[in-house]
């Protein structure tokens, strides 16, 4: 009986730390070496230098890396809500 009615919890949890470590930035930058591993907002400041940024690439990475996160997402959004509401039906 507890395993049911803490399923959505828990998904609900594997969800968020899925998307915490997509956007990770501290630890990642003290581990990572490779470019070519970084996670999103590491790629991100690979744009910008002390006296620019591109603009238009920061634009286009950004809109390019949330397109993963948005399909997970819109695939485990019953999920998710199910999980944030708690198990009560009614």
């Amino acid at each position: 009986m507890v395993i049911p009615l803490s399923l959505p919890g828990v998904i609900t949890v594997g969800i968020l730390a899925f998307i915490g470590s997509w956007n990770g930035y501290m630890l990642p930058l003290f581990i990572l070496n490779d470019a070519s591993l970084f996670t999103l907002p590491l790629g991100v400041q690979n744009f910008s230098s002390q006296y620019s940024v591109d603009t238009a690439r920061v634009l286009a990475y950004t809109s390019l890396s949330m397109l993963p996160a948005l399909i997970f997402f819109s695939m485990f959004e019953r999920r998710i809500v199910g999980g944030l509401t708690g198990a009560v039906k009614g």
